[in-house]
């Protein structure tokens, strides 16, 4: 099975026409992030794509998923503001290619804020290059899931490093990193990932 979760051309399109405005702000609170230009804000939240195969029956991953709203989601100051970042240079979506380990039990999980997830099978993350052969991931995707996701945005502005909006494939969340791409992430380390760079239309 291979599975596809990307941005679709209208989210893509909503990205691109960031590039060349005046980014105000970043605002991000874990669960989200928005990038506030002079003609709107630009929604970043996660979305959950259903990729089962036969070993991961309730199997998915989380994309980032792209809307336009005319003012700030948030209702409170967020505990993440990043301002005056300047004009908006290149916008690159970044894609990975992952499949699922094999299950194994694993124990409750604490959520902040006094929730527990209950014990059952926790499985990992199998991270494949960008370089690896079309026929290779045919044959792969014959017995498992292989998923290609669009995992983050990253921004480029002439004041600063790259913003980087992303979420950790598996697990409801966007992240921000003001400092370029994410080391704490595995697709980072192992430089498994591609970049596309998103284009304005005149």
């Amino acid at each position: 099975m291979l599975y596809q979760a990307k941005l679709s051309p209208k989210e893509e399109s909503l990205l691109a026409r960031c590039i060349g405005e005046d980014l105000a702000a970043v605002r991000g609170d874990r669960c989200s992030a928005e990038l506030q230009t002079a003609s709107g804000t630009v929604f970043v939240r996660p979305e959950e794509v259903a990729t089962p195969d036969e070993e991961h029956q309730v199997a998915d991953v989380d994309r980032i998923s792209v809307e336009k709203t005319t003012a700030t989601v948030y209702q409170r100051i967020p505990p993440l503001v990043i301002e005056e970042l300047g004009p908006v240079d290149e916008i690159n979506v970044i894609s990975v290619l992952v499949s699922f380990s094999p299950p194994r039990p694993g124990g409750p999980i604490a959520l902040p804020g006094g929730g527990v997830i209950p014990a059952g099978l926790d499985y990992g993350l199998f991270y494949y290059p960008p370089t690896i052969e079309r026929r290779a991931l045919r044959d792969l995707a014959r017995s498992a899931a292989v998923v290609d996701v669009d995992v983050a945005c990253e921004v480029l502005t002439a004041n600063r490093p790259p913003i980087v909006l992303y979420t950790p494939v598996c697990g409801h969340f966007v992240h921000v990193s003001d400092s370029g791409l994410p080391e704490s992430e595995n697709w980072v380390r192992l430089k498994e990932f591609t970049r596309r760079r998103l284009r304005r239309e005149a």
